[in-house]
């Protein structure tokens, strides 16, 4: 993982922003037409110490998304954990959830034999017709 440079721009605040400043607030600053975003890092309002770090904002899906790209048997377990799940339409949400289609498909195996235990009519497990769902 790359470290993040840190920048101070003590010199630029006034003593009103250290009055207001936090510690993990996001600061927007505009150059030649681009709006970058820099995250308190460092904060000391009595020797008047601001270090922050570039970083990046994400809309809700682009957030989702990230948050989605290093998901875990466990993180799907927790997500499910309050809900009974016994239908079809219930499969077919734990899939959609995890991942679109083709993608993450191992996890959503692993997902579906912990929460969908037990056997259908026919004698098969859910775990055994994943194939059938175009979801998977």
């Amino acid at each position: 993982m790359q470290t993040m440079e840190r920048v101070d721009i003590s010199e630029f605040m006034t003593d009103q922003f250290f009055a207001d400043a936090k510690k993990g607030k996001v600061l927007g600053f505009k150059k030649d037409g681009v709006l970058k975003h820099y995250r308190i890092v460092r904060l000391n309002k009595v020797k008047k110490i601001c270090e922050v770090v570039e970083t990046a904002l994400h809309d809700l899906q682009e957030a989702d998304e990230i948050m989605k790209a290093d998901l875990t048997l466990e993180d799907v377990l927790k997500e499910f954990e309050d809900i009974t799940l016994t239908t079809t339409q219930d499969v077919i949400r734990v899939l959609t959830w995890i991942a679109p289609p083709g993608k993450k498909q191992e996890l959503k195996r692993e997902a579906i034999a912990k929460l969908f235990r037990g056997q259908n009519v026919q004698g098969f497990s859910t775990v055994d017709t994943l194939e059938s769902y175009e979801e998977y």
